[in-house]
């Protein structure tokens, strides 16, 4: 999760894929692993409204190119379009959709290994998604849905670690998060039981005083009244 890059038995082979052409040709297919993309999506992505007339021509090359590095059958034409076909393991942003998944399901019956899970997947991230091509009109969507998902698994991890009664660090982690993005309400819930848990309800009720005061500027209330949201706790 992080620049396009291709390694193999953890050599990097980014010198032998080349510049800006197959790192968005790659970029494109691994974004749609294992789907066929259209050959005018992928002039799209590369050209924009002004292909040149070698575009499909140019864009075979850099095919070409590219299944020196990863193998013939990597990448294969259908029809009037271009697969990248892949096992889950072998591609950064499946392992992390899949570790992530597994994180969400068992949170809560499974903290232990929904906060291995979790940090596993947080693991994955080497920098910006995509790196210098995360600005690229067809990254953009998908920047943005991977962002989230990394905030959501971060929310995951933090849960475990409540679920666990391990707050020592949770409770600093959450605070900074709360004020970076304060109108996420899993982050209140989490810090106002993770307090709980640490036996701090005076604390507990000052955030949620606090959480109450960020809802109202978006004329909104807590969905949950405090003691709702501490029931489970020994608060």
């Amino acid at each position: 999760m992080g620049p396009v890059s291709v390694s193999r038995f953890d050599e990097i082979l980014d010198h032998e894929v080349g510049g800006r052409h197959p790192k968005v040709t790659l970029g494109v297919l691994a974004l749609a692993a294992n789907h066929a993309v259209p050959v005018d999506s992928l002039v799209d992505a590369l050209w924009g409204d002004a292909p040149p007339r070698t575009a499909v021509a140019t864009l075979q090359s850099v095919v070409s190119r590219l299944r020196k590095v990863l193998g013939t059958e990597a990448i294969t034409r259908v029809d009037h379009s271009y697969q990248l076909n892949v096992e889950c393991s072998e591609l950064d942003v499946c392992t992390f959709e899949r570790l992530t998944s597994l994180a969400l399901d068992n949170v809560v019956t499974d903290p232990a290994m929904a906060l291995e899970w979790a940090n596993e997947a947080e693991g994955l991230w080497r920098g910006q998604v995509l790196g210098e091509l995360h600005e690229e009109v067809f990254a953009r969507p998908e920047v943005l849905r991977l962002e989230e998902l990394r905030q959501v698994v971060a929310e995951a991890r933090l849960e475990a670690l409540v679920q666990l009664g391990k707050t020592d660090g949770a409770v600093s982690e959450l605070r900074a998060a709360v004020v970076r993005f304060p109108h996420r309400e899993k982050l209140w819930h989490l810090l106002i039981r993770a307090l709980c848990v640490d036996a701090r309800r005076a604390e507990a009720q000052d955030v949620y005083a606090e959480y109450e005061g960020v809802l109202a500027e978006t004329g909104l209330e807590p969905g949950l009244t405090f003691e709702q949201l501490v029931e489970s706790t020994a608060c």
